[in-house]
């Protein structure tokens, strides 16, 4: 063996042990540590929802003055009080309709939308005590850009949602009906409320919007 072939070698051998260049950029995720991710983290925010029910029934708290409701029906007569001026209630329709589209086409969004508001509804039995639904609305809220973050890899749903369901909402009580959001004590309530005004708009159930903007003349003989 001549030194020719020796020194090729152990040239060889030699970049044989040196380590691989790496890429500057990041190595892609693969999809099924992406659906992987997804699953454990909806498995995380059940176990949280059922851990708050658990809590829930075993611990009583007493209601905050301006927390008198122990379920959402008694609620949603306040909440329909609450928003009878029909432009308010034009407002919201346009608003939940925006949103739900919005959801439509983003369905991990709707999935942590729907993460967040089965969350929302095991804390409202246990901030009875507090005087507004700050910290309730917070943990919502927070969940729900987190959940659409880590579900769809994108806020920007999210923000529009929001935007679009509370802008409008919140101008109709302030510009219209002149009162203050039940969002600010009843969050998750609030949100129920919203969805069940538009069933009833588009179920023929709630004709105050159509009939205010397109009003019924009679004609007397």
């Amino acid at each position: 063996i001549n030194a020719e072939y020796m020194g090729h070698l152990l040239s060889v051998y030699f970049f044989s042990q040196m380590p691989a260049k790496t890429s500057s950029k990041p190595a892609p995720i693969h999809s099924s540590s992406i659906a992987k991710r997804r699953v454990h983290f909806a498995i995380f925010v059940a176990f949280t929802w059922y851990l708050l029910r658990y809590i829930s029934h075993h611990v009583k708290l007493t209601h905050a003055s301006t927390k008198p409701y122990d379920n959402w029906s008694t609620f949603y007569v306040d909440y329909q009080a609450a928003h009878s001026h029909p432009t308010n209630q034009l407002l919201h329709f346009i608003g939940t309709t925006l949103s739900l589209l919005v959801l439509l086409f983003n369905p991990m969004s709707a999935a942590a939308a729907a993460l967040a508001g089965c969350v929302g509804m095991a804390l409202v039995p246990l901030c009875v005590s507090l005087e507004n639904g700050l910290v309730e609305g917070a943990v919502v809220l927070v969940l729900f850009v987190v959940c659409t973050k880590v579900f769809s890899g994108k806020i920007w749903p999210a923000i529009l949602v929001l935007l679009f369901g509370y802008g409008l909402a919140w101008t109709g009580h302030f510009v219209f009906e002149k009162n203050t959001p039940n969002t600010w004590i009843y969050p998750t309530y609030s949100l129920l409320g919203d969805l069940m005004q538009f069933w009833n708009v588009i179920t023929g159930k709630n004709n105050v919007i159509f009939s205010s903007i397109y009003p019924v003349t009679t004609t007397t003989s």
